[in-house]
């Protein structure tokens, strides 16, 4: 079982899109047995039904013999309840509607569903026109007032929507992307006020305790 094609564990935003697909390699097994998708959220158990799809509590998703399953989407979704989600997909060669786990074998996945992150803070920014692998960097300094300036003396204005962030230089050039739930990281595209156009990513950056004078200690200017 996996979530957005990851083992896990995987944390996305409440705007992002979870999918959650399922695979079985039976090795020739053909034997009856009862198949389970189940999820533990943060509502209570919910199962996943052939027919009928997802309702709540727990129940047997389908009974039959085992065979070779290609990779199978049982969950498509966006905006679902913040919190953290297991998924289960498992079969057990008792075929009696009931979970025998002395008979079971399955996997699991963990997801977790945050708030979107502030992307308030200091960024080391790479940024690509074109999108060519010829990039340079600047520093931003995002304010929580919705300015923000730059390493390079380039300042303009910020907003923030959810996860997806955009900021408007004073020239016109425009930066647009999406920040991770743990807000440690974003990427997205920009196009310049000359209609160029080019892809960048940034990541969050810790002041360095060095730079800090110590209290009361001179600087270089003797003050």
């Amino acid at each position: 079982i996996k979530a957005n094609s990851s083992d896990g564990p995987v944390t996305i935003s409440q705007s992002e899109p979870l999918s959650i697909a399922i695979n079985l390699n039976a090795a020739g097994n053909t034997d009856n047995a009862d198949w389970w998708v189940l999820g533990n959220t943060p509502m209570g158990w919910y199962r996943f039904a052939v027919p009928g799809g997802w309702g709540p509590g727990i129940s047997v998703t389908h009974q039959g013999p085992l065979f070779d399953l290609a990779s199978y989407t049982v969950l498509n979704a966006t905006g679902l309840p913040l919190g953290d989600y297991t998924f289960y997909f498992g079969v057990d060669t008792v075929m009696n509607g009931s979970l025998d786990l002395g008979q079971m074998t399955y996997d699991s996945v963990n997801v977790s569903i945050a708030n979107a992150a502030s992307a308030v803070g200091t960024w080391s920014m790479n940024y690509d026109w074109d999108c060519d692998g010829n990039d340079g960097n600047t520093t931003w300094y995002i304010n929580s007032n919705g300015t923000f300036t730059t390493s390079s003396s380039y300042s303009g204005t910020w907003t923030q929507v959810g996860d997806q962030v955009t900021l408007v230089y004073t020239s016109g050039t425009t930066y647009t992307g999406t920040i991770n739930p743990a807000a440690d990281s974003m990427s997205g595209t920009m196009i310049s006020h000359l209609s160029a156009t080019g892809c960048w990513t940034a990541n969050r950056t810790t002041p360095d305790m060095q730079s800090f004078p110590v209290k009361g200690s001179p600087d270089s200017a003797g003050n």
